[in-house]
């Protein structure tokens, strides 16, 4: 008899724990839902709700999720500002805990990660956060078109408090190419107390000077074969601003080549094999006399020259065009 009894008291204390552990799901609607479960998410309340960690998802109605979002699942951690991770198993097993079959019906990241209290920035938010940044730094003109692209940042960045905030730290000046930069963490008080890394690609298309037939070394820039593309400066270095000269070319460039600062130099007044004319001067006298340049002078530059008449090889400064000064 007492065995008997024994008996009905357990199957009565199981068929408690089964409604009581049922009852979280007692009041989820019967039609069909979905929700998808966040990769981060904060609490602010001891237990953690569906809505704190998931969003309706699909054909899911507005009143239908005002019904279900509130369910409430497990504890929230205890430690603020010290994020949890859940791996998809467990989080799928603790779903199913409080919402028996209705589990199912979440769509479920790799892991889930709550802080209790604070707020979170997820990716989308950083990328955003970052182009405005960067829009804030960079000025983009009618001249130049700017794009930003392969923008690399950190999957979430979790905030202790909600006064907290984020400041984008540039390492360098903003240019064409790839650009770092640290996403720091700023508390109340100014402090910095985490660093970030991250980084992006910046597109700039501008409108350059570009060579309109092929130019050997040596040759002359001139009207005649300079015209103008639009280019991406992330793959040009140092474009020629078409200013200045008068200029020639120092390597050999094919049609359509940039025109770049290292593929030009000033024309100088007096060429390798240019024939000259050498003065020599003192205070009551002066002499000229034939003479090739054996280098390449701009004026003022002492450049060597042979004396047509001697020989000799003397060293001269460059005066003008066809004229140097012996030294």
């Amino acid at each position: 008899m007492l065995c008997h009894v024994k008996n009905i008291f357990f199957l009565l204390l199981f068929l408690l724990l089964v409604y009581a552990t049922s009852a979280f799901a007692a009041d989820l609607p019967t039609a069909a839902w979905q929700a998808k479960v966040s990769a981060v998410a904060v609490v602010n309340g001891d237990r953690v709700t569906l809505g704190d960690i998931a969003q309706p998802y699909g054909t899911t109605s507005a009143s239908d999720w005002d019904k279900i979002k509130g369910t409430l699942l497990w504890r929230a951690p205890k430690e603020p500002s010290r994020p949890l991770t859940i791996a998809r198993p467990k989080l799928y097993d603790a779903l199913r805990f409080y919402l028996k079959g209705a589990a199912a019906q979440c769509i479920l990241p790799e892991n889930l990660t709550i802080q209790r209290g604070g707020s979170v920035h997820t990716r989308e938010d950083l990328k955003a956060f970052l182009i405005r940044e960067v829009q804030k730094k960079i000025n983009s003109t009618d001249e130049a078109t700017m794009e930003m692209r392969e923008l690399n940042v950190p999957q979430y960045i979790f905030l202790d408090d909600v006064n907290s905030k984020l400041e984008a730290s540039f390492a360098e000046n903003i240019g064409a190419g790839r650009n770092s930069l640290q996403i720091q963490v700023i508390d109340p008080y100014g402090k910095i107390v985490r660093r970030n890394a991250a980084s992006f690609f910046l597109d700039v298309w501008k409108t350059v000077p570009v060579v309109s037939k092929p130019l050997n070394r040596g040759a002359v820039l001139s009207p005649e074969n300079i015209t103008f593309e639009k280019k991406n400066l992330a793959y040009v270095k140092n474009p020629w601003d078409g200013k200045s000269g008068p200029w020639r070319i120092t390597k050999i460039l094919g049609t359509g080549s940039v025109i770049t600062t290292d593929s030009i130099e000033i024309l100088p007044l007096v060429s390798k094999s240019d024939k000259v004319v050498i003065v020599y001067q003192t205070k009551n006298l002066r002499v000229e006399a034939p003479a090739e340049a054996l280098e390449d002078g701009e004026m003022g530059k002492m450049i060597s020259v042979r004396n047509m008449q001697t020989g000799k090889k003397i060293f001269a400064k460059v005066h003008s065009s066809g004229m140097v000064f012996a030294n």
